[in-house]
């Protein structure tokens, strides 16, 4: 079986976005598993980008840009979509699967058509699919009833103008006309599919990622990966992602500026840096910024509490990795991490957004080293048994079979041409904003679907989505504009030759030249 994997990234969030399993899949042969990728880092051959050439990524991100700008909107406007559905990787795949749609610069429209032509999944990595605009909606139940009146345009993905309802419609209309499989990972995010209108009857499959404890025992002790970062062997030591949006840093801060008697406290972190800068001058502070997963894993061997107090989780993959590690993991009592680090049992709950309660819980952590090391073995004993790699492999496995045996219908289906009626009021509406994108991005060139077109001034909002007239002409802009790019691919393949070769006459000449006199200066 060929399964295709379609995301941003393949490093970057491997666990998430299906490298990981693509590896593990193929390496038993399981399956012929490939990924197709907006940013690609890895070496993999299985791994394919998306585009073939820079300026063709630079132009996605620009038209997502504008997408937001104008229309308040997202997943609508894509170049990346034709990509992906004209290649030859997702041609050849039995199996479609989708992580993190949003932010890979896709199209609803695209992939509303696509799925019904070929058996198709998409994980649910964080709520984005069940609302109209919201990564995490906290106490907001607007998803169950349309998203009306968004009160929250300024968290994650910020629009100046409210189209949350038009987007929910826009996702309603996608899974109530394409059967697909949806895959999370945690009770959680199961529950809220399940009480989401347009998903509740999907098929969902439960699937707790796989995290092998064994992963996670380094071969030093405490002491030994303390010296690696220059931490006093007898110190606390705190290990946090420092991050500025849904992390609950500032949260943190707050707890920790209660403290007294702080000369013995290490706070180490990783992710971003100079958030602390308010109590700096209290501990000993060690801000790591962006590191390896090796280094993730000393961190964690190094410290005695791990702190998370995040603001929304849909699953929460570094508490567990800190449970592996045999730490104590401490959490706000919202969205996810409760069931996931089984609070209060094993995880530390703390009452949601109570910097106060924070404080206190950590205050007893570090005052009682015993709990501390009771909590880390009850947490690794339990996700050595939850959190298996083996059954996560078997599940993901049996989810691919059974979502093609229950899909494969979809392959007699016959292939409609794209086609639309220009007469119609509603896509004079849309070609009056797909105007203004166009030419944000494309400053000096004409597209065929805007010429000689009938464009109607309007608010984006009075724009019709549902309309398949409209569906069509957004596609037929898109599949357009990537086809702008296409016929530029001569031209920046000579470019690309070009900086090639200028690169090594840099490094002969280097080599040759500049680095032996460096040597004798030396």
């Amino acid at each position: 079986m060929n399964i295709l994997e379609i995301t941003e990234y393949d490093l970057f969030g491997r666990t998430f976005n299906g490298y990981d399993i693509m590896c593990e899949m193929n390496a038993e042969n399981r399956a012929n598993v490939s990924m197709k990728v907006l940013r690609k880092f890895s070496p993999s051959k299985q791994v394919v980008p998306l585009f073939q050439f820079k300026k063709e990524v630079k132009i996605s991100d620009k038209l997502r840009e504008a997408e937001r700008e104008i229309f308040n909107m997202m997943s609508v406007l894509s170049i990346t979509s034709p990509a992906l559905y004209e290649s030859e990787e997702y041609k050849m795949a039995d199996v479609a699967h989708y992580h993190q749609f949003h932010n890979s610069n896709l199209g609803f429209f695209e992939l509303e058509k696509e799925a019904l032509l070929k058996p198709t999944i998409i994980s649910f990595h964080d709520p984005w699919m069940m609302t109209g605009r919201c990564v995490h909606m906290r106490e907001c139940e607007g998803f169950k009833t349309g998203c009306h009146n968004c009160q929250r345009l300024d968290t994650l993905f910020d629009f100046k103008e409210d189209m949350s309802h038009k987007m929910w419609n826009i996702k309603k209309s996608f899974f109530e006309s394409a059967d697909v499989d949806i895959i999370v990972h945690s009770d959680y995010m199961y529950r809220l599919a399940k009480e989401n209108p347009y998903t509740k009857n999907a098929a969902i499959h439960l699937i707790p990622f796989g995290v092998d404890v064994n992963d996670f025992c380094l071969n030093k002790t405490k002491a030994e990966s303390r010296k690696e970062f220059g931490i006093p062997e007898n110190n606390s030591v705190l290990f946090f992602r420092q991050q500025a949006d849904f992390k609950g840093t500032n949260y943190i801060v707050e707890a920790l500026s209660r403290l007294e008697n702080t000369e013995n406290i290490t706070l180490l972190t990783c992710s971003e840096k100079g958030l602390l800068k308010s109590i700096a001058d209290r501990f000993q502070i060690i801000e790591l910024g962006g590191v390896s997963m090796d280094t993730i894993k000393e961190c964690y061997n190094a410290c005695d509490v791990f702190l998370m107090p995040s603001i929304g989780e849909s699953f929460g993959m570094m508490a567990v990795e800190a449970m592996a590690s045999g730490k104590p993991v401490v959490v706000f009592d919202n969205t996810a991490l409760p069931s996931v680090t089984n609070a209060p049992e094993i995880g530390v709950l703390v009452r949601d957004l109570d910097s106060f309660d924070l404080y206190k819980k950590i205050k007893h952590l570090i005052d009682n080293p015993e709990e501390c090391k009771k909590r880390g073995e009850m947490g690794r004993e339990f996700v050595s048994q939850k959190y298996s790699p083996a059954e996560y492999k078997n599940k993901m496995e049996e989810t691919y079979i059974s979502a093609y045996n229950r899909q494969k219908y979809k392959l007699d289906a016959l292939r409609k041409e794209l086609s639309f009626d220009k007469s119609d009021a509603e896509v004079g509406k849309l070609l009056y904003h797909l105007d203004k994108v166009f030419k944000t991005i494309f400053k000096h060139k004409s597209i065929d679907i805007l010429k000689d077109a009938q464009l109607t001034p309007c608010t984006v909002d009075q724009i019709d989505f549902e309309n398949e007239n409209v569906k069509a002409a957004v596609m037929t802009f898109n599949l357009e504009c990537r086809n702008i790019l296409k016929k530029q691919w001569p031209i920046l393949l000579v470019k690309r030759k070009l900086f090639s070769l200028l690169w090594r006459i840099y490094v002969l000449i280097w080599n040759i030249f500049v680095k032996p006199f460096k040597k004798q200066k030396f």
